[in-house]
């Protein structure tokens, strides 16, 4: 376990995405297309996960969000939690971050932002 930790380091991986209405089987779709993305896109391992944070907006009800990241992935932990109501904030928004340990640097981690999530952080999207 420590040469595992002396070759890694603890990052966090943004992603986000947005639904077109507050449907159980449209929220299960977009979270597990979502994690799929930033777990695939940065080679993540589920040993390598530490947890996952999720938010909503106040506007998704129907569902848990993280439901559908618990069954995906049952050994990390998860936490989920409402979003702030602000003013022009995005609508209908499933914000991820997920703590994870890799071998990358900061800069090459690869954050995910999909559908209308998309405007909310240009500057980290990358191809």
């Amino acid at each position: 376990m420590e040469e595992y930790k002396e070759n890694s380091r603890l990052l966090a991986i943004r992603g986000a995405t947005t639904l077109l209405k507050d449907d159980p089987n449209e929220i299960k779709e977009k979270v597990i297309e979502l994690v799929t993305k930033m777990v695939n896109e940065n080679d993540i391992k589920e040993e390598d996960m530490v947890n996952f944070f999720i938010s909503v907006t106040n506007d998704i009800h129907s569902e848990f969000a993280g439901k559908f990241v618990r069954e995906t992935f049952p050994s990390t932990p998860v936490f989920g939690t409402l979003e702030a109501k602000v003013v022009n904030a995005p609508k209908m928004c499933i914000r991820i971050l997920l703590q994870c340990y890799s071998k990358k640097a900061k800069n090459q981690i690869k954050h995910i932002f999909l559908n209308e999530a998309s405007k909310l952080r240009p500057d980290l999207i990358r191809d």
